[in-house]
């Protein structure tokens, strides 16, 4: 039986597909904002250069007060790091969210691990490794 972490997940991995023709030489990658068990906010890297997943789905939430119980979910780990755009991690514990779902960690060595420090460093629960690569 699939998990709710699952479910979530391959929904922020159907999404990612969404940016395949325009976001390279980036990595599509999906995220959804979930409530008790409820998708609030959804986005993906629609292009290289502009904001990615995870802002486009904390900004598509309606009732911003819901995401201090509310779950993000994201296929990548979120960056930490000023690029073209700034540090989505800045965005996610501005934004209060309690609770972070990856699926792996960011393989760019000006992310990886960084990302998942930062929130824990400030208190977010992190969870990684849902439908890694090879899971059915």
């Amino acid at each position: 039986m699939r998990t709710h972490h699952e479910k979530y997940m391959r929904r922020c991995l159907q999404l990612a597909l969404n940016g395949e023709p325009t976001v390279s030489p980036n990595p599509m990658v999906g995220s959804v904002v979930v409530h008790q068990d409820r998708i609030i906010g959804e986005g993906w890297h629609y292009r290289s250069g502009k904001p990615h997943a995870e802002v486009h789905a904390l900004e598509a939430v309606r009732r911003p007060e819901l995401l201090q119980e509310s779950t993000l979910y994201i296929s990548l780990e979120p960056c930490s790091h000023h690029g073209t755009t700034p540090p989505c991690t800045d965005k996610i514990i501005k934004m209060g969210v309690p609770r972070v779902v990856i699926a792996t960690r960011d393989s760019n060595s000006a992310v990886k691990g960084k990302g998942v420090k930062k929130l824990q460093e400030k208190g977010v629960d992190v969870i990684e490794g849902v439908l890694i690569a090879g899971q059915k």
